[in-house]
């Protein structure tokens, strides 16, 4: 663990006791893990807070929210659940699937675990929960990776052969997401080219390694670490003229030419308000984990020019949001 690392951590938990200090001890703690800081995990966050208010609870009067985030760093996430256990909080909220996996591990065996709110999340059996925690809830995205090739195949011009897909596999949700894209690339009859990273640098140069085997598109499947890098992918996209399709719809507002997934806001507002009902007295009992799948086509009009993809009428009219 870095020392500037720590210190981050160190401060959230001081100003998490700062808060107790003015506010009385009855307030609910909510502990909200992010593991990374990321404009789209953002609006996850954002949506999941404004969730909380439109359910009567406003933050600093009826709820002290002790924020975390990891920068990126996985080993940190069990230090951070650890903490929140420390504090007594009344539920943890995670975004992103590392965080939910850190979460479940460490309240685990515990005799009235902590409630566990998940967003922005890959199914938990998908990526190494056999058996979800009864301590969990929210919604999850079940990864229709089938549709997000038939979207794919809907966008690009003449017959799809080949396609490039970059993932970290070092993420479980992004390498679940890979198998399952593999698979619908199989049935169809269509050449996957998958080439792997470990982090945003090796972004660039993975992307032109994969536009060198002619590959008619970049793809990216539940991806932090692409998802975080996409405007240096979008450069390479659009110096090989390659367009690039992301699995969640609001990453076009960082460079991907085409989106078809979840809003992660409106994905973030869902699990806050079950949180809301935690909050409320609802048992967990009554709030069974869910999949979300309000699924939206979001088009870049910039990207879609830069990188080679003309939009169709077809694609207008299917768009739920054009940039």
């Amino acid at each position: 663990m870095t020392a500037w690392r720590l210190m981050a951590i160190l401060t959230g938990m001081a100003l998490g006791l700062t808060c107790r200090g003015r506010l009385p001890d009855s307030i609910p703690r909510i502990g909200y893990m992010q593991l990374l800081e990321d404009p789209q995990l953002d609006e996850g966050r954002r949506g999941f807070l404004q969730a909380l208010q439109d359910g009567g609870f406003n933050q600093d009067r009826d709820y002290v929210l002790e924020y975390r985030c990891a920068q990126g760093d996985q080993t940190l996430l069990p230090t951070i659940v650890q903490g929140f256990l420390t504090d007594r909080v009344r539920l943890i909220a995670t975004n992103t699937t590392p965080c939910m996996l850190a979460a479940a591990n460490v309240t685990s065996g515990a005799g009235d675990p902590v409630p566990i709110v998940i967003t922005i999340v890959s199914p938990p059996g998908d990526v190494g929960l056999r058996v979800v925690p009864a301590n969990m809830t929210g919604y999850y995205n079940p990864n229709d990776m089938a549709e997000y090739l038939r979207v794919i195949v809907s966008c690009l011009p003449g017959p799809v052969q080949r396609l490039g897909l970059l993932t970290n596999p070092a993420e479980p949700n992004a390498l679940a997401a890979a198998e399952a894209l593999a698979r619908a690339c199989a049935a169809a009859g269509i050449d996957l080219r998958r080439m792997p990273v470990s982090s945003l640098n090796e972004v660039p140069d993975a992307a032109r390694a994969l536009a060198g085997q002619d590959v008619q598109a970049f793809i990216t499947a539940a991806d932090n670490t692409l998802y975080n890098s996409m405007p240096m992918l979008a450069k390479v996209a659009e110096e090989f003229k390659l367009p690039v399709f992301a699995s969640e719809a609001g990453i076009v507002q960082s460079g991907a030419a085409v989106g078809w997934g979840l809003d992660y806001y409106d994905w973030g507002y869902q699990s806050g308000t079950v949180a809301a009902q935690l909050l409320r007295g609802t048992p967990l009992s009554e709030l069974p984990l869910r999949p979300y799948t309000r699924y939206q086509l979001f088009l870049n009009q910039a990207a879609c020019q830069q990188q080679g993809l003309t939009i169709t009428d077809d694609m207008r009219r299917r768009a739920d949001k054009i940039l």
